[in-house]
């Protein structure tokens, strides 16, 4: 491959942006990749921006499953234990209890998927 602006030198990579191929001479780097020119470092870097904001709202979800579960399993407990205690065996309530536990386990496992790579 050559390089967009001098046909006549191997490009040593792509733009991240634009995806031409560009020599040693043309690149900029840039974290997480190189860039052919001035607007392409630009908007790069406004998309390495988004990268390490959505990183972080990835992180702040996660926390927030953590506390569904957290909720839900102890509003299961409670409803569990009021339907048993109550002597009278309250179906009803005792399987509100059950599906407040289902939605804590899958609260838990979204907070461990959703904040993997």
């Amino acid at each position: 491959m050559k390089c967009y602006n001098h046909t006549n030198v191997e490009a040593v990579g792509i733009c991240k942006n634009c995806n031409k191929g560009i020599c040693p001479e043309c690149l900029t780097e840039i974290p997480n990749g190189i860039a052919c020119t001035s607007s392409c470092v630009e908007e790069l870097k406004l998309v390495n921006e988004l990268i390490s904001k959505n990183v972080r709202s990835r992180n702040s979800v996660a926390g927030s499953y953590r506390r569904g579960a957290l909720l839900h399993g102890l509003m299961g407990i409670v409803f569990l234990v009021y339907g048993i205690m109550d002597g009278k065996h309250i179906w009803f309530i005792e399987i509100m209890g059950i599906i407040f536990l289902f939605f804590a386990a899958i609260n838990l496992y979204n907070s461990t998927t959703k904040n993997t790579n």
